[in-house]
């Protein structure tokens, strides 16, 4: 949605006016869901929490499957030869250091220390 990232507070979103307070969107006034503000990484984290599975589960669960129901996975969702090369890398905890979308870095963490 839209909202993510936002900070808390009411903000114009299309037609609507969207609540975000904590981990939540609301229709402003209301206590009608607007949508879902959590990260990709916060989905697979708790994916992974919940259901028990593998680290390796929960991130084909946010690729590999996706792609394999869009009938794109022979472009996405794996990085097979040929593929359009879109990844990130992880540290062991599932949280993103950098984003990469055709092999270029798209979205470095800014961190006082280097990955290397």
């Amino acid at each position: 949605m839209a909202a993510m990232g936002l900070s808390p507070g009411c903000h114009n979103l299309g037609s609507q006016v969207v609540e975000i307070n904590g981990n939540s969107a609301h229709l402003a006034g209301t206590t009608t869901l607007a949508g879902s503000i959590a990260t990709m990484q916060k989905c697979v984290k708790h994916f992974k929490l919940a259901s028990g599975c593998s680290t390796v589960e929960a991130l084909e669960g946010a690729s590999l499957h996706p792609a394999q129901l869009l009938e794109i996975e022979q472009r996405k969702g794996t990085l097979d030869y040929n593929t359009d090369a879109d990844f990130v890398f992880l540290d062991d905890d599932l949280n993103v250091h950098a984003t990469y979308i055709a092999g270029e870095l798209v979205w470095p963490r800014q961190t006082s220390h280097s990955m290397a």
